[in-house]
């Protein structure tokens, strides 16, 4: 049995292993145009680099005990931070674009919806009533980019993230919750 702990105590940690007050990790720089993470992928999860700490020794995947001094990144760390992709489209432009030529349907041509935005063409926005419904659809944010993409909100504040029906998710964290539960 000592053997054993002995063998456990010699053996390194691997780094995927840390815990996470053993590890830091930077934050990805910012975009300035979206006001969102740069670099953000459509799964929107972006990998951060982490650090472990100052005396930490610990295995990388290939094998190699390294020493750290909490400046080197570890490449075994994998850490996920929920981001927001975009695909440069505008919150404002959609809602004006809803406002004043959304009777011809050019909001929806706008998102990436041309049979929707054709048939509000030939029908003078449903006779208004789905002018209006996109309107408040946009504006509410529940109609956005046809690719699955986040409109740019160029303003800090709120930004509505609703729970969907499929969702596991009983409760809704802020970011800073959530993102504190990843580290």
């Amino acid at each position: 049995m000592l053997i054993c702990f002995l063998l456990a105590i010699a053996s390194a940690l691997e780094c995927r292993n840390l815990r996470k007050n053993q590890f830091i990790c930077e934050l990805p720089p910012i975009d300035l145009e979206t006001q969102e993470y740069a670099g953000c992928p459509r799964e929107e999860q972006l990998r951060l680099r982490c650090a472990p700490l100052k005396g930490i020794n610990c295995t990388e995947d290939g094998g190699q005990e390294k020493q750290f001094n909490g400046t080197v990144f570890s490449e075994s760390i994998q850490v996920f931070a929920p981001c927001r992709w975009t695909n440069r489209k505008y919150y404002a432009t959609a809602v004006v674009l809803s406002i004043f030529l959304g009777v011809f349907g050019i909001d929806r041509f706008y998102l990436g919806y041309p049979v929707i935005g054709l048939i509000k063409l030939s029908t003078c926005g449903m006779a208004g009533i789905g002018a209006f419904i996109d309107f408040i659809l946009i504006l509410l944010h529940f109609l956005g980019p046809s690719d699955g993409s986040a409109l740019i909100v160029p303003w800090h504040g709120f930004r509505p993230n609703y729970i969907s029906a499929s969702s596991n998710e009983t409760y809704f964290e802020s970011f800073d919750i959530l993102f504190d539960n990843i580290l």
